[in-house]
């Protein structure tokens, strides 16, 4: 029955890997280089994990308020005081010129 964590090796496969790496690297190494693999597997689970919370918060977030809409279209049209007051005052000369 072959191991998940290997896909489809089975313990012969695996037995003769982990022999190799007796063989090259001595038994001496072995501690060194388990914990060194230990260490570096825990680092990227801390990493991939942290990314996953990342993304979940994002997620999860509350969206923000909705702005205020704008001021209405008709109180943006219409004109200022000041400029129709102008206007009346440039009508009254102009009437005022023309009866002269």
């Amino acid at each position: 029955m072959p191991l998940l964590l290997f896909g489809s090796l089975g313990l012969p496969e695996i037995l003769l890997i982990f022999a190799l790496i007796l063989l090259l690297f001595g038994p001496k190494k072995l501690p060194e280089i388990g914990k060194s693999l230990g260490k570096g597997i825990r680092e990227f689970k801390k990493g991939t994990s942290g990314i996953m919370d990342g993304l979940n918060d994002a997620v999860n977030a509350q969206p923000e308020k909705p702005k205020p809409k704008a001021a209405p279209v008709q109180k943006a049209i219409e004109p200022p005081q000041s400029a129709v007051e102008d206007v009346k005052g440039i009508v009254v000369d102009l009437e005022s010129e023309e009866e002269k």
